[in-house]
């Protein structure tokens, strides 16, 4: 198990007289920095002036949906070949190895004063709060008592807990949003669970961090809104200008309705938007599921089990619903690639790009078919990694698990071919196969559809040729 611990220097920040530390009032209201950038401070200081007045009342407009055309309850069944076809001929695929994860040097942990510790996603996370007292919130929420609050973290030593929690962030191999998320559960742990501060304290710590994070709040709740790329589906947001803040509501709780109190004015220097691309799995604890498969392919059954990191998959059924192109290209983990390239390769090896994509490709034609309204009651897109452990999927989760199974195993590009009401996937051959194509970038695609049942390689369901799809890529 891995638990990463860093010292830093122990600052006194004790709360006297109201919200603020009495020395920390006092250098506030004098401008001193308490141990900070004079510079920064000041900001903070003009920022806290600016939070005690020009709220605005702010509509929430509904989540945005996703495309809503309704999908077929059973897949359909392609016709069956007069003959099979012969992908004997071409190149032939390798599969990489199993990588092999080198145990972290075992180094005896320091210890700390004031540790504050938490599990994120299974990961135990203990770092030392130093300075980093907890700052009461005085009630009912206010403008003035949001203004307080700021003042009261400006006040206070953060930048060491901040660059703490950034090296958790590059150790975890965290995107914008798990770090985001790190921040909200470092925050309630420093606050005893209070969703309210923890909503604060992550709004601040992304500012800190150049996110142009804001916070709104709607009668005894405080919320945490932020702006992210691409659009995020089902959550309330805002709009500011060109800029789109969602709602993010990391605890779980019921969302406002209606309206917020919003502060309208920018953080000096916080103008980043959230990325929601994966181009790095999270690494987690590697405890892991396996799950037991079925398929035929060819007249020929094939069992195997995989392992799927088990943090990871609550990790990605947590994150919020966003754009195809963020599923499409999200790799395995370490652990479930490994598993995925020891089972298959023995099916794999030496067999052409074709034969081998042929394979994968029965391989989630096999899985259990489910429309998202079906399981869900909306609908709702899978990471590879949560679809091969889901007990159903529909066209998305497949063509999103194909295209990354396809990738992991042979190192052929693939696309995603997003049509009204369907999405399918198609593959890049180092050989003019025939078959439906696609030509994306001056290059032939060659269509692959994970939900057309019995479909070979090339073969596009027959309502959709001629169409032109929305390339994923």
């Amino acid at each position: 198990m891995r638990r990463y611990r860093y010292p830093i220097l122990l600052a006194t920040a004790l709360i006297l007289g109201g919200i603020l530390p009495a020395g920390g009032q006092d250098k506030f209201k004098e401008g001193l920095a308490p141990g900070g950038d004079p510079a920064k401070f000041k900001t903070d200081r003009e920022f806290a002036a600016g939070l005690r007045s020009g709220w605005q009342k702010a509509e929430l407009s509904p989540g945005l949906i996703p495309d809503e055309t309704p999908k077929p309850d059973r897949p359909p069944v392609a016709p069956r070949p007069s003959a099979p076809p012969d992908w004997r001929r071409g190149r032939t695929v390798t599969v990489p190895p199993p990588a092999v994860r080198s145990p972290a040097p075992s180094v005896a942990p320091p210890e700390i004063a004031s540790p504050a510790s938490f599990t994120f996603f299974e990961a135990p996370v203990t770092l030392d709060r130093g300075g980093q007292a907890e700052i009461p919130l005085p009630a009912p929420v206010t403008q003035s008592a949001i203004a307080a609050w700021w003042e009261a973290q400006s006040a206070l030593p953060y930048s060491p807990l901040l660059a703490q929690a950034q090296d958790y962030r590059h150790r975890l191999n965290l995107n914008d949003w798990g770090y985001a998320r790190l921040l909200y559960d470092l925050g309630r742990t420093l606050h005893r669970g209070n969703p309210n501060s923890a909503a604060l304290f992550a709004g601040f710590m992304l500012v800190k961090s150049g996110f142009d994070a804001r916070v709104g709040y709607n009668l005894d709740r405080i919320f945490l809104l932020l702006p992210c790329q691409p659009a995020v589906y089902h959550a309330p947001f805002y709009t500011l200008g060109d800029r789109r803040y969602y709602l993010a509501t990391f605890s779980g709780g019921p969302e406002p309705a209606g309206s917020l109190f919003i502060f309208p004015d920018r953080y000096p220097g916080a103008d980043r938007s959230l990325d929601l691309r994966v181009p790095r799995a999270p690494t987690l604890e590697s405890a892991c599921l396996e799950r037991a498969f079925r398929f035929t392919h060819q007249g020929r059954e094939y069992d195997l089990a995989v392992r799927c990191n088990r943090p990871a998959v609550a990790y990605f059924l947590a994150y919020p619903q966003t754009g195809l192109e963020v599923y499409f290209g999200a790799p395995f983990t370490p652990e479930t690639a490994a598993s995925l390239r020891e089972r298959f390769a023995p099916l794999l090896q030496g067999k052409t790009e074709a034969e081998a994509v042929s394979l994968l490709l029965s391989f989630v034609q096999s899985l259990p078919y489910a429309t998202d309204r079906q399981r869900l009651g909306r609908e709702d897109y899978s990471f590879p990694e949560a679809a091969l452990e889901a007990p159903a999927g529909d066209c998305e989760d497949r063509a999103a698990l194909f295209a990354a199974l396809v990738r992991e195993l042979t190192g052929l590009e693939v696309i995603g071919l997003d049509y009204p009401g369907h999405v399918a996937a198609a593959v890049r051959f180092s050989d003019d196969l025939p078959g439906d194509t696609v030509t994306w970038q001056g290059r032939r695609y060659l269509v692959c559809d994970p939900t057309y049942l019995d479909a070979q390689i090339g073969q596009g369901q027959p309502q959709y040729r001629g169409m032109e799809p929305k390339v994923i890529g």
